[in-house]
């Protein structure tokens, strides 16, 4: 079990261009506010969370610093601009945390994130170096040939959906991008080319990345239903 003293320090990556909604979805109105803020808040408010470090589109530096300011978002020291890349972005992102303990990466596009995700990786990572939160696939998988015929059924017993935040102590997560030379789609599977074993823990179904306008209103729905954890 962790201690109750704040040890994760958290990127939270919205420097995407949102291709597939069409226009920005971090600044899309969920539930009375931008979505960006509801990303924020459930690490602003979690006790665990020592320091936050928003990464965004350049245009969007001061009116994302201006909603920090105006939302009481204490622990966010830094709002700086993305790259290239989402992991350049994380990277510009991590150059200004504090130092702390843990380094948590969120994707900006999943507000639905709730205290007990957060928590339950904040405990594995404390006791193995590192967790990812993930749920396992329920759907049929299928592996198809080039002309688009199925190739063969996939077992789905091993398979799961990856979430965030991912969370890894501050050394190895910082080591790894010092020392990087290629791309990855997630920073676990960063971490994966290292030989590191990553831990799962418990995801949440709710903790949904919104993509579409249709992730939108499921979003919303979720913000304003909210189950006790």
């Amino acid at each position: 079990m962790p201690s109750s003293q704040p040890i994760l320090g958290v990127v939270i990556v919205a420097a995407g261009n949102s291709t597939r909604m069409g226009s920005n979805k971090i600044y899309a109105e969920i539930a009375g506010h931008p979505m960006i803020y509801h990303t924020v808040r459930s690490f602003e408010t979690h006790p665990l969370v020592s320091n936050i470090c928003l990464v965004v589109e350049s245009s969007k530096i001061l009116e994302v610093e201006e909603l920090v300011s105006k939302s009481n978002f204490h622990k966010v020291i830094k709002v700086c601009s993305g790259g290239e890349t989402r992991q350049e972005s994380v990277n510009l992102g991590l150059n200004h945390l504090t130092p702390s303990k843990l380094v948590g990466i969120h994707d900006g596009a999943r507000p639905c994130i709730m205290h007990h995700t957060i928590t339950n990786c904040i405990k594995l990572a404390t006791s193995h170096g590192n967790a990812i939160p993930a749920i396992p696939v329920v759907d049929t998988i299928k592996q198809s040939k080039s002309n688009g015929t199925i190739l063969r059924t996939i077992d789905r017993s091993k398979l799961w959906h990856a979430q965030t935040p991912q969370i890894f102590e501050w050394e190895t997560i910082q080591n790894a991008y010092a020392n990087n030379s290629g791309e990855h789609t997630d920073d676990s599977s960063l971490i994966e080319s290292l030989n590191i074993g990553i831990r799962i823990a418990d995801g949440d179904p709710r903790n949904i990345k919104v993509t579409t306008p249709i992730d939108l209103m499921l979003a919303e729905y979720i913000l304003l239903n909210p189950e006790k954890e």
